[in-house]
């Protein structure tokens, strides 16, 4: 994971973090229920000091995912009842944050 400097001014700051990494899984193993793939997460935060109690930070985030293959087959172990399954997955996700500290 790549953690940008922490670009301060006074009351306000920011960050810029980024990570990558892969999932492990392969395709005769991978189920629709977890069909996660090698991506790249990417995140913008900023806070603002309101005074020396109050601070408030916001940051978002994307994560690139890849598309990831799905072949499970009827001969593999636990497939015998379901069938064969090919297809493919594009996903992506977002979050999105907003936290107030207030220290006293």
């Amino acid at each position: 994971m790549y953690q940008s400097p922490r670009l301060a001014h006074s009351d306000f700051a920011t960050t810029v973090p980024i990570a990558g990494g892969g999932d492990g899984l392969r395709n005769r193993t991978r189920t629709p229920r977890t069909p996660a793939n090698n991506g790249i997460l990417l995140s913008l935060g900023a806070g603002y000091s309101l005074n020396s109690a109050i601070e408030l930070a916001f940051a978002y985030s994307h994560y690139f995912i890849d598309s990831a293959r799905i072949d499970l087959r009827a001969d593999a172990a636990g497939n015998a009842a379901r069938g064969n399954l090919s297809g493919s997955s594009e996903n992506a996700l977002d979050t999105l944050s907003l936290q107030l500290r207030w220290t006293f």
